[in-house]
């Protein structure tokens, strides 16, 4: 048999689905590692010129940036008051390096889910030569579909602002104040629920692009009816994840409280926060494994109830 250039046979060069129950986060840590890569590189680039500022500010006083840490927050006040006239110039430099970094940052997500939904024939990690032009052909749709909902979450959003702020001016003379401002809680609240359901629909549309091979709106229809068939047991799946991802960040403020200012532990919060960073991009990967593995799933299920009908000589 012939190989190709680079010296392989022609089925080693190309990519296979796995099964449903084999999409799984925990066997792609290489990916993993590579989207905390990318989000530490991104973090740095926006930090940067914040660090610089404070290290310039501080950099020469005898216990460094300790004061920062002391009850009271006085040093720290000072120095948000004093650096009012840079703020401009950090927000001139923070904004688009973020959106760039978001909109950049499709092309590590579409390739962690590349690697979490196919194997090589060999049954074999995907390499880079293979899955990265698969997540570069995706960026266009992902691309498509974030603009999409963002400007629907953002809507939503508004929205619920807007009708919470009116329930509560309304409420107030029949309620009290506190009730109606409860009231008016409870408004958002639910409008808050419905943009989080529109991220939900927005992973699924991703990995459906990605699992199908198919356009953008497509995706977010395959993405609609995946969701329709499982509404809870998908949103609960999302919601368990994002509570936990929660914890570290939790944890790793009241440590970072605790150290901040002491000797030597620079270092040990930097170790501390990129362990946070790592477990929530571990938890993200889970949580697209799952969204692969209910829009696979959702297909295999109307596939089959499809050809049930098309054998059933009733219909």
């Amino acid at each position: 048999m012939e190989g190709t250039p680079d010296g392989k046979p022609p089925e080693q060069r190309r990519l296979v689905l796995l099964a449903n129950d084999a999409m799984r986060a925990r066997r792609r840590p290489v990916a993993i590692v590579v989207s905390w890569a990318y989000e530490l590189l991104l973090a740095a680039a926006i930090a940067w010129p914040a660090a610089a500022y404070v290290g310039g500010a501080y950099g020469g006083h005898p216990s460094g940036d300790a004061p920062l840490f002391r009850p009271g927050g006085l040093a720290l006040a000072d120095l948000l008051l004093r650096a009012r006239p840079v703020t401009a110039v950090l927000g001139a430099h923070t904004a688009p390096l973020f959106a760039l970094g978001l909109v950049l940052g499709l092309v590590p997500l579409a390739f962690l889910i590349v690697q979490i939904a196919h194997v090589t024939p060999a049954r074999r990690t995907p390499p880079l030569a293979l899955a990265l032009p698969r997540a570069w052909a995706a960026f266009p749709r992902f691309l498509a579909l974030l603009l999409a909902v963002t400007l629907l979450q953002a809507f939503v959003v508004v929205v619920g602002l807007v009708l919470a702020g009116a329930t509560a001016n309304l409420a107030t003379n029949g309620l009290g104040e506190a009730r109606a401002q409860q009231l008016g809680a409870v408004v958002f609240f639910v409008f808050g629920a419905l943009a989080a359901t529109l991220g939900v629909l927005h992973d699924l549309a991703r990995v459906a692009a990605i699992r199908f091979d198919v356009g953008a709106v497509r995706a977010a229809r395959l993405a609609a009816s995946a969701l329709r068939r499982g509404f809870a047991a998908t949103t609960w799946s999302w919601a368990w994840r994002a509570a936990i991802g929660l914890v570290p960040v939790a944890l790793a403020a009241l440590l970072s409280s605790r150290l901040g200012g002491r000797a030597g532990a620079f270092w040990a919060m930097v170790i501390l926060h990129q362990l946070v960073v790592l477990a929530r991009v571990a938890l993200r990967a889970s949580w697209l494994a799952k969204a692969l593995r209910v829009v696979d799933g959702a297909h295999r299920v109307r596939k089959a109830a499809d050809a049930a009908d098309a054998l059933d000589p009733a219909t």
